[in-house]
């Protein structure tokens, strides 16, 4: 693995791309490092890829260093922007969705329903309680299609409008709700 400095940046290069910009001129099968330094062309490690949360950061590797006058391909950690880290959770949520048994089973998991309710609402048999509670409470003319929402629906999304009842029968917020599909 090889760099070439262009105006004392390093690019990475080989020694296929010398022998092509240099078709004039003869190499060695395996050029000495002394020969390609008089090119502009040094041998180079990579660093190892530092510890970091890829929930708020991200890294890059195109830091370049000397290190006791080797060349070292570097890491560079970089948190998110806020802008970032709210386009991340809302894509998230997005994308979050869950089958209705493994939904309920994470919500008795939390111990928002108990595994009895949890059992019934996966097989579609009766919601829970709470749940039942908010759907009552609902305009009468809105009640059937939620119902029907609830027991019916195969697949869970985060998103669903239904999602706002749920946290008022789970009594959470959306950092609950999205702890039960796996969003961090």
């Amino acid at each position: 693995m090889y760099i070439k400095l262009n105006n004392g940046v390093p690019e990475v290069y080989s020694l296929n791309k010398l022998r092509k910009d240099n078709p004039n001129t003869s190499f060695p099968k395996h050029p000495s490092n002394e020969l390609l330094a008089d090119w502009g062309v040094f041998p180079y490690t990579n660093a190892d890829k530092p510890a970091y949360d890829n929930n708020t950061q991200y890294v890059t590797h195109d830091n370049w260093v000397q290190v006791e006058g080797a060349w070292v391909r570097d890491w560079a950690v970089h948190d998110f922007t806020a802008e970032e880290l709210s386009a991340q959770l809302a894509d998230k949520r997005e994308q979050g969705e869950m089958e209705r048994f493994d939904f309920a089973v994470a919500a008795a998991e939390a111990g928002f329903v108990t595994y009895a309710e949890a059992a019934a609402w996966a097989a579609g048999n009766s919601m829970p309680a709470g749940v039942q509670a908010v759907v009552d409470a609902m305009p009468a003319e809105d009640q059937g299609l939620a119902t029907v929402e609830v027991l019916a629906r195969p697949i869970i999304r985060r998103n669903a409008p239904m999602m706002a009842s749920l946290m008022i029968a789970f009594n959470t917020d959306d950092a609950g709700v999205d702890a039960l599909f796996g969003i961090v």
